[in-house]
């Protein structure tokens, strides 16, 4: 849970980072949203059998990240190395 927290914020700081306004929202809203998760995680998981519960949410918001990063719209700071390396030495 905590790594998908983890993305979750990191999510929201790269899209406030290249936001032209709103940028302090994005990021309550990033904290408020993981801090939502991790609480329901929390609450699932003392009860008997809430793992059960709890372990498809994970997945599913796993799934639901990955296919927003995904998008053509989404600014990545880094880029894919090249697959033709060329030596230089």
């Amino acid at each position: 849970m905590h790594v998908t927290a983890t993305g979750i914020m990191g999510y929201y700081v790269g899209k406030s980072k290249f936001a032209s306004s709103g940028s302090r929202m994005l990021i309550f809203k990033g904290v408020a949203l993981a801090a939502m998760l991790h609480g329901l995680f929390n609450v699932l998981a003392v009860f008997p059998y809430g793992l059960y519960i709890s372990i498809p949410i994970l997945i599913a918001i796993f799934f639901i990240f990955r296919s927003k990063w995904n998008r053509p719209d989404v600014r990545m700071v880094w880029r894919p190395v090249s697959k033709t390396v060329t030596n230089t030495i």
